[in-house]
């Protein structure tokens, strides 16, 4: 119980960082998106913008397999054992594949674009769209290995932190180009300028505040990354397949909409449910790292009294607020974004 207490208090300190950066980076975020939408003032060129996402997104899914969970739950259990060797063969491991994987896959996706645009989409205009927006996957890859290293060590603030940059960056940048006239490509451009940069200062604090630490501390130690990628995938290449399915069928049902309109209307509608995460991400996320350093066979009495804790506390936030958004809907929708988009409640 001594054990579970601490866990608590541990969570909730993290938890309490999280929020904090989820909310910020959320409003930020739905601000953005509101003046880009306002801006745009169509639900067509929304779709456009949603349509060359799709892809690039479905191939980042394939990124990590299932590595950057793994990070998390062998970064927060190597420490609670103090093996900081096996620390720093995570980091270092989780970076490489992280990196050369989504060097592959952006590189993919690029060439790929004109057969998207005119074979599948049968939208030309998104053929330059698709290519830059598969920068994304690269930036993407950047920023979940920092994420999954600060995540795993419990240094949420850390996490926050990037998220809240993410969203600022990109609340500046996106309506302010569309506003100049870049329209479509504005809003995408102000996206991946969002991301890159801030995969690249997320890389820069992995590194100093991390990686070179650990390397300090244990600098006789020998590198195995085969093995830790070995460790990695067995323990992650099970989830990914549940994360793939899930992230790709919403992917593969936009592009079934063949209507622009109505797809920005759909994932206009979509983004309403982020209110929710303000609750979920923050309780999913310190609560992955703290499960890690519970040895099931050992402390079953414990690991039943965080698990109860977390499922009731988690329904305890997450049910009324799901329900205020199904009951405000259409007030939500008119507030928002504007009659344009009537049919999103």
């Amino acid at each position: 119980m001594d054990k579970a207490t601490g866990m608590a208090k541990s969570s909730a300190k993290g938890g309490f960082k999280l929020f904090i950066g989820v909310s910020i980076s959320s409003i930020v975020t739905a601000v953005s998106l509101i003046l880009v939408l306002r801006l745009l003032g169509n639900p067509d060129d929304y779709g456009i913008i949603t349509k060359a996402l799709i892809f690039p997104a479905m191939l980042g899914l394939f990124k990590d397999w299932g590595t950057n969970s793994a990070m998390i739950k062998y970064l927060a259990q190597y420490r609670s054992e103090n093996k900081l060797h096996c620390v720093k063969n995570v980091m270092v491991t989780g970076l490489l594949f992280e990196l050369i994987t989504g060097v592959l896959l952006t590189l993919l996706c690029f060439l790929l674009a004109d057969f998207l645009a005119t074979n599948v989409f049968q939208l030309p205009e998104t053929k330059v769209l698709i290519e830059v927006a598969s920068l994304t996957i690269l930036a993407d890859s950047f920023l979940k290995i920092s994420q999954s290293t600060f995540i795993g060590l419990e240094r949420m603030e850390f996490h926050s932190l990037t998220l809240i940059l993410n969203s600022g960056i990109r609340c500046f940048l996106a309506p302010l180009l569309v506003f100049l006239g870049y329209g479509i490509m504005g809003a995408i451009q102000g996206l991946i300028v969002a991301q890159v940069t801030t995969g690249i200062i997320g890389i820069i604090i992995f590194y100093i505040a991390f990686l070179r630490d650990y390397s300090k501390k244990d600098a006789l130690s020998k590198m195995d990354i085969k093995e830790t990628l070995k460790t990695l995938l067995r323990y992650g290449l099970p989830l990914s397949v549940s994360a793939v399915i899930g992230g790709f069928l919403p992917q593969f049902y936009n592009t079934l909409l063949k209507d622009t309109a109505a797809l920005g209307n759909y994932q206009t509608a979509v983004n309403f449910t982020v209110i929710i995460t303000f609750f979920t991400i923050p309780i999913a996320t310190v609560l992955f790292p703290a499960f890690s350093k519970l040895k099931a066979e050992e402390e079953k009495k414990t690991l039943r009294v965080v698990f109860q804790s977390s499922v009731k506390y988690g329904a305890l936030l997450t049910l009324p607020v799901s329900l205020m958004i199904m009951v405000l809907s259409e007030s939500l929708v008119f507030a928002v974004v504007g009659t344009e988009y009537t049919p999103s409640f």
